[in-house]
């Protein structure tokens, strides 16, 4: 996005929906650097541009159930090691 990142615009996105009760957006990116900042700000999943088509759909799915969805490759990453 030229003028927003993800952090930025998840953070705009869950200010502008006051008692917002559904998920929080999904992150779509090709970097890893703002996992948790994202997460902590409210995005239901975060996803890296390689991630599966199936990966895709099933984090669509899990977001609308209320449940986080991270790609594969982040989900084997250590919490303690996350940007």
């Amino acid at each position: 996005m030229p003028q927003l990142n993800g952090l930025e615009a998840t953070r705009q996105i869950i200010k502008e929906i006051p008692g917002h009760q559904g998920p929080g957006p999904l992150i779509l990116t090709a970097m890893t650097s703002y996992v948790r900042q994202v997460t902590e700000a409210g995005a239901a999943g975060y996803l890296l541009k390689q991630t599966a088509a199936a990966d895709l759909i099933r984090a669509i799915r899990e977001a609308r159930n209320g449940n986080a969805f991270f790609s594969p490759a982040i989900s084997k990453t250590p919490a303690g090691k996350l940007p």
